[in-house]
């Protein structure tokens, strides 16, 4: 099922945002006298806010008139929904109690100064949509009356043909009407993306953390504007939360030892109950991921499908100053390589999450900040004994460390709370290395904001002797398959050693609990077949490069195995055999002159005898004439010495 904002709604109201709510199994028969102490004091809070104050010309107000009149509603006969709410609370008259949910939504509405829809979605005729009316569309008037018709140029929620409310939020209908019977809900929350967006993100997490902890209810959250102009749920998707016979989202992310460090009192209630907003970041100190990284990444996808929305970071300003490492400086890269590493790790991003996915560069909020003014908005509210006590900083001071680097702990701590103000971010993880720079983010949005963020740290991936799977460690593949091919990464994973291989196929497959125990299971059978490495290796280099390349790394892997390298392609042997032994020769030299001066083999007599044995080939046929030359119509021939030892010979 879908919420889909027409595109020419869009092109009146650019900067429309909607929040969106969907509740299932709600219980609108259980009286709660919160909601009715909360609906009491906004409607006391509002009356204190509105005296003396004309409502239409609130500045919360006067957003939603201009929208109105963008789509030719006049706003002084048809009033907004929350203009209509504070009107009638401004002349003193209460709001009525209609049932939990409408009381609710009337509480939270004139809390925020936001419309707010309740709808039944049992009641819906498939999608609900904004758009403008059809001849076919039909409206019926609560208590009932005469069906309208209304005109073709007026936006309305509508489900089918049916209309659920008039002139965007305007007045909802008899058919739309919530009742006792209501169990499942639709709420979109009506706002602005440079007016109120952020206020939209926090009702609808109050909305949600109201519910659930008063009602037994599931919940998922989403957004439409105009880059992202419909939303879909499944109603027969349970909630992380309740998912019979599977792990909680947190207990599953501690069972592959995906979290170490943790910030915030209820970290683990967040994460199984979805409807947060995360950021992971990235810094452009080179131009592709590697592969140390991957299983960072496994994490925000494994959030997203548990409910929760990425956004992804790429470090334009961070990358120029660069992170404390805790063994020494970090080298200072050119503005231009820096910039071109942006762009490739942007496109890396966009195709591991999708194209859809929102990338920020931290470079837009920082290039503009007046040194002396970051200085007293974050400077002053970091202590230099809380800096310098963190891990990494204190062992780079062992070394040296510049003040660039010292510094870079304030910048991504202000990452966090300008995503958190301007994105409704709440939450970000990243490698154990970053906890310093995690928690300073909460400790800026605790300081200045007065509310609560979470953090949590992703165990660095290591090997058995406690070397880093990074690229800093010169042992890094890379994602990019221009810089390794998808048979090298193949190759790699397979060669996984046995001691670590269980902690790597949680970490970094998307295979179940049972799944893995069942595959280690038939691993612990046979150690010799790498039945869990080669399960990895299949995973990784489908997920990263699809099931095409797995099969082409699958076919060079058979062939070098067996030696049967004739049909391999002069492509597949450019892009996917790098990594062995490249030698150029002449097109009519002959074997006798070419292993000896290439060095395969250490003389002329080596040659013949290694010949005479059967121990050279080439092209994977066995060569037993010293005086043959390379096949001239392949850029590429194969040499095999011995069963394992294989070259490469290029023809000039």
């Amino acid at each position: 099922m879908k919420f889909i904002v027409s595109n020419d709604f869009f092109e009146k109201v650019p900067n429309a945002y909607f929040g969106v709510v969907i509740v299932k199994g709600f219980d609108n028969k259980k009286e709660n006298k919160k909601i009715s102490d909360m609906l009491s004091k906004e409607m006391k809070e509002a009356l204190k806010e509105l005296k003396d104050v004309k409502v239409k010309e609130e500045a919360s107000i006067i957003p939603y008139r201009e929208a109105f009149q963008a789509i030719e509603i006049n706003p002084n006969k048809f009033m907004c929904s929350i203009e209509a709410l504070l009107t009638r609370i401004s002349k003193g008259k209460d709001l009525p109690s209609i049932n939990p949910i409408v009381d609710l939504g009337n509480a939270l509405s004139v809390k925020y100064k936001l419309p707010i829809g309740i709808h039944d979605i049992d009641n819906f005729d498939g999608d609900i949509e904004l758009r403008k009316g059809r001849p076919t569309d039909n409206f019926v008037p609560f208590g009932g009356g005469e069906v309208e018709h209304p005109d073709e140029n007026e936006y309305s929620y509508v489900s089918g043909n049916e209309i659920k409310t008039r002139k965007w939020t305007w007045r909802q209908g008899e058919r739309s009407k919530i009742t006792e019977k209501t169990t499942n809900l639709f709420i979109p929350i009506d706002g602005f993306m440079d007016v109120n967006k952020e206020d939209v993100i926090k009702l609808q997490k109050e909305i949600v953390k109201f519910l659930k902890e008063n009602y037994d209810i599931e919940a998922e959250i989403g957004f439409v504007d105009k880059d992202h102009q419909e939303f879909e749920w499944d109603m027969n998707k349970k909630d992380s939360k309740e998912e019979d016979g599977k792990m909680k989202l947190y207990d599953e992310l501690k069972w592959r030892g995906l979290i170490k460090d943790e910030a915030g009192s209820d970290l683990e209630e967040k994460l199984n109950a979805g409807g947060m907003t995360f950021y992971i970041g990235a810094d452009p100190s080179a131009d592709s991921l590697h592969i140390g990284q991957y299983p960072t990444f496994i994490v925000a996808e494994r959030l997203r499908r548990g409910g929760h929305k990425p956004i992804i970071l790429v470090g334009g300003a961070t990358g120029r100053v660069g992170d404390p490492r805790g063994t020494g400086e970090r080298e200072k890269r050119a503005i231009e390589e820096v910039e071109h590493n942006f762009k490739k790790i942007t496109a890396q991003m966009k195709k591991l999450f999708g194209e859809e996915t929102q990338v920020v560069d931290n470079y837009e909020w920082f290039k503009d900040y007046n040194y002396v003014q970051f200085l007293r908005d974050i400077g002053k509210a970091i202590n230099v004994s809380y800096m310098i006590n963190k891990d990494l900083v204190k062992r780079q001071m062992e070394v040296g460390i510049s003040y660039a680097e010292f510094s870079y702990m304030l910048m991504q701590g202000y990452d966090f709370k300008y995503l958190h103000d301007n994105y409704g971010v709440d939450m970000q993880f990243g490698g154990s290395d970053q906890w310093g720079n995690l928690t300073t983010g909460i400790e800026l949005i605790r300081k200045l904001n007065g509310e609560e963020a979470y953090a949590f740290s992703v165990p660095l991936l290591t090997d058995s002797t406690g070397k880093k799977l990074g690229k800093s460690y010169g042992n890094a593949l890379w994602i990019d398959r221009e810089k390794t091919s998808p048979y090298e990464l193949y190759q790699y994973l397979l060669n996984f050693e046995d001691v670590m291989v269980e902690e790597y196929i949680k970490k970094y497959t998307f295979l179940s609990k049972e799944e893995i125990e069942t595959v280690m299971e038939e691993h612990n059978k046979a150690p010799e077949k790498r039945i869990a490495q080669r399960t990895i290796a299949e995973e990784v280099v489908r997920d990263l490069h699809g099931q095409e390349a797995l099969e082409e790394a699958i076919t060079i892997s058979e062939a070098l195995f067996s030696g049967n390298v004739k049909d391999l392609t002069d492509k597949q042997i450019e892009e996917s055999l790098k990594t062995l032994e490249h030698f150029e020769v002449a097109k009519d030299e002959k074997l006798i002159d070419i292993l000896p001066n290439t060095k395969i083999t250490s003389s002329r007599r080596e040659t013949r005898e290694l010949l005479e044995a059967g121990a050279i080939t080439i092209n994977g046929e066995v060569a037993k004439d010293e005086n043959m030359t390379l096949d001239e119509k392949r850029k590429y021939n194969i040499v095999r010495r011995g069963k394992k030892k294989y070259y490469i010979l290029k023809q000039k």
